[in-house]
């Protein structure tokens, strides 16, 4: 039940058992988060920013995964594999 919301270069955690919000991650200010996506049935999230990155990061135990320059700019939505 944690719902992640991007509020320009920052984003925040909602726990919706215990109805807190933390502050998960934050980008420098140039940055924007564009997109966030859930793995389903797991602690992993993935988010794009307006300069083409993507990041990978387990919330459970606040640890950046991956990092993957792969678009020339805004990343507007993010899926995953159905393997993943």
């Amino acid at each position: 039940n944690i719902l992640a919301t991007a509020l320009e270069n920052l984003i925040y955690l909602w726990d919706g058992n215990n109805l807190t919000s933390r502050l998960f991650y934050s980008a420098d200010e140039n940055i924007t988060i564009t997109s966030i996506k859930w793995m389903k049935n797991s602690n992993l999230i993935s988010f794009g920013t307006n300069e083409g990155i993507v990041h990978i990061w387990d919330t459970k135990n606040n640890n950046p995964l991956r990092k993957m320059a792969i678009h020339s700019s805004i990343v507007s939505s993010i899926e995953w594999k159905a393997n993943y």
